[in-house]
């Protein structure tokens, strides 16, 4: 937290009142100066790297914090007589927020993990007069399920089910936390994550590491980590650490796989290494209530096959006939399992990467063809024995933004490495003949191939990289 001499600033001591009224009153001076200033929904940024919002609310001539305020004070065991030091950032209209005990010393913060997304939501969330931790699951989550159970005996050829799951709310999230750390302390440094669907199934994407922890306690950028189960097994996993975030990587779907865990499981990573970092994991699968479910429904959908080598590597010709740019870049043809229900992460060409990327993670930009930019992260891993960059966290939401089908072919612009790597990116929708559908019964699947493009050749030099290029596994 970059504390500024000339922001406004001042303490709250905890009362009796304080606990009773589940409310807290700012100083009425800095109301009558900064009141204009403020926002309905704040922010209140802690030490240790969590945002909590709260809603002000105005009672006569005095204004409160209130909605959310309770769980932020049970998280953080506040009690009679703690204190409180507020800065108010004018810029970012939020509060940068120091949490000291009834004897004035600072304490020490847990460490938890809680999604940026959710914040976000909950922090634009207008308020209906409930907490606004209380939120239900996203009207995208939802579906309309027609059938009931026996479906599967109902699936024919060529389809299969597809099921559907909402994520766990904030407070569902910060219960469970609440639950585990009655169970787990430790005397080494730790923190805590619950797990979200898609954590574990059916996406696998990969968890968030507290930043505050990661900073304090991980190399940056990309590195092999050792998780140690309670039954002496083992498992190398990487991280990765960049500026904007730290997850854990490769080799995270195979130990939640040998593990079992479920959605609302919890686990609690215990950092017993630093030279060689080592992780004690303690999963909790108690935490969740007996009638806990995540599931919203299912549904029937078709199966559809890959893209065959020659589908592929026609439909790449004719988007890069079609593609003049000046600048470095490269072609995807889209196979089912990168746009749906799959969402498996596109390998970037290798050759491409190593020419222009700098290192093994990072983050990069899409420019989309109607103005909209998406961040997106790519990481280096390894596979069967072979080295492979690919476009990661951010991927999907740019797929389901851009309504990319099957079939589709993107072009990847390179137009600026000075700073942040950025990509221009044009969508084919035309290039798939007529006849082209994904349809179930083709066995003949392969790999999607990439066709790279030069910037600075001729036509015929253009085509003979290409050739070299879509070839290369």
């Amino acid at each position: 937290m970059n504390s500024c001499s000339n922001s406004p600033s001042f303490f709250k001591i905890i009362l009796h009142d304080t606990l009773r009224d589940k409310k807290l009153e700012l100083p009425r001076k800095f109301i009558s100066m900064y009141r204009n200033e403020l926002s309905r929904q704040m922010i209140l940024n802690i030490r240790n790297g969590e945002k909590w919002p709260v809603e002000i609310f105005k009672w006569d001539e005095a204004v409160f914090l209130r909605d959310g305020l309770q769980d932020f004070m049970e998280f953080y065991s506040l009690i009679y007589g703690s204190v409180l030091f507020f800065e108010f950032d004018r810029k970012n209209i939020c509060f940068n927020v120091i949490i000291f005990d009834e004897s004035t010393v600072e304490i020490d913060y847990p460490i938890s993990i809680l999604e940026e997304s959710d914040i976000e939501e909950l922090s634009t969330r207008k308020s209906n007069g409930k907490s606004p931790f209380s939120v239900p699951p996203r009207p995208s989550e939802q579906l309309n399920v027609d059938h009931e159970e026996g479906t599967e005996s109902e699936v024919k050829a060529g389809e299969r089910i597809v099921s559907s799951y909402r994520s766990l709310t904030r407070n569902e999230t910060l219960n469970f936390i609440r639950k585990t750390r009655a169970k787990f302390s430790s005397k080494n440094p730790y923190f805590i994550l619950v797990m979200q669907t898609s954590y574990v199934d059916p996406e696998y994407n990969f968890p968030s590491i507290p930043k505050v922890f990661a900073v304090k306690f991980l190399r940056k950028y990309y590195e092999d980590v050792i998780f140690k189960g309670a039954d002496g097994r083992s498992w190398s996993i990487a991280y990765s650490n960049s500026l904007s975030r730290a997850r854990f990587h490769v080799g995270w779907r195979k130990f939640a796989q040998d593990n079992q865990i479920e959605a609302g499981d919890v686990c609690a990573f215990e950092m017993m290494n630093r030279a060689k970092i080592t992780f004690k994991v303690t999963i909790f699968r108690d935490i969740k209530p007996a009638n806990f479910c995540l599931l919203l429904g299912k549904r029937i959908v078709p199966m559809q096959r890959s893209l065959t080598r020659e589908e592929t590597k026609n439909l790449i010709q004719k988007a890069n006939s079609k593609l003049a740019s000046k600048f470095p870049y490269f072609i995807i043809a889209m196979q089912p399992s990168l746009v749906d229900p799959v969402y498996n992460i596109p390998t970037i060409p290798k050759v491409f990467a190593c020419k222009y990327f700098r290192k093994d993670h990072d983050d990069v930009i899409f420019n989309g063809p109607d103005g909209r930019s998406w961040s997106l992260e790519y990481i280096n891993s390894y596979s069967d024995g072979k080295e492979r960059r690919r476009f990661h966290v951010g991927w999907k939401q740019f797929v389901q933004d851009n309504q990319i089908k099957a079939g589709d072919v993107c072009a990847f612009e390179m137009i600026n490495s000075a700073r942040s790597i950025t990509f221009r990116v044009t969508i084919f929708r035309d290039i798939k003949i007529d006849s082209f559908c994904p349809s179930p019964g083709d066995n003949n699947q392969s790999k999607t191939k990439f066709a790279p493009g030069p910037s600075k050749s001729s036509e015929h030099k253009r085509q003979k990289n290409f050739v070299d290029l879509c070839e290369i596994d």
